[in-house]
């Protein structure tokens, strides 16, 4: 399996990772009536009444395939991918660099969480994109989402979801830059409630790593 940093750099894979977060968003269990924005829009509520949600991913694109983790649980998160692992409690971030062996610690704004928070970032997908119901029967249902701005990160997603279970499955995304990929959604499922602890930087785990302090 090819290395995550050799398919997307830093930036685009935290942009990736978190706006994948918001389409998993996405599993409240929706009425034949509900609209495709209704759908978008019962996520965020659906996402934060959950205890904690486990995710696993494999992420495709033209230059290869990697997998990753997600942990979430309200605005609370952790991810973790070959390239880097990020914690947020609430308050304080942590990024830890696996390959420069640093983690950098900040307090991010609420504009620095779009792009990291998977649980901010749902109001801005909800206000940014066209969503469509393109598909729905017994087996899964589709919803198209175009953005309506052409300088969106994303242009495009398409999200398919287990009819019966009204989980993600798959989600096919369309970059700015045209470039294209396909996350094929392993395994999803709702867990207990977590110490605040697993959403915080583990130091004994890593006594060796830089720390870069930029509160």
């Amino acid at each position: 399996m090819m290395p995550l940093h050799l398919l997307f750099n830093r930036t685009t894979m935290k942009k990736i990772l978190l706006l994948l977060t918001i389409l998993l968003a996405g599993t409240s269990a929706v009425s034949a009536a509900e609209s495709a924005s209704d759908i978008i829009a019962r996520a965020a509520g659906r996402f934060s009444s959950a205890p904690s949600v486990s995710v696993y991913y494999s992420m495709t694109t033209d230059n290869g395939t990697a997998t990753g983790e997600m942990l979430f649980s309200g605005q609370r998160f952790h991810i973790s991918a070959p390239q880097l692992l990020t914690w947020y409690d609430g308050t304080t971030q942590w990024t830890y660099l696996p390959q420069e062996n640093e983690v950098s610690i900040s307090e991010p704004t609420a504009d620095e969480l779009q792009q990291v928070n998977p649980f901010a970032v749902i109001s801005t997908f909800q206000r940014g994109y066209n969503a469509r119901l393109v598909k729905s029967d017994k087996t899964s249902k589709t919803v198209a989402l175009t953005a309506q701005s052409k300088t969106a990160e994303i242009q495009s997603a398409t999200i398919t979801l287990t009819t019966s279970t009204m989980l993600p499955s798959r989600i096919d995304l369309t970059m700015k830059s045209g470039q294209k990929m396909s996350i094929t959604i392993t395994s999803i499922s709702v867990g207990k409630s977590l110490n605040i602890n697993a959403f915080r930087f583990p130091k004994a785990r890593y006594p060796k790593a830089e720390i870069v302090d930029l509160r």
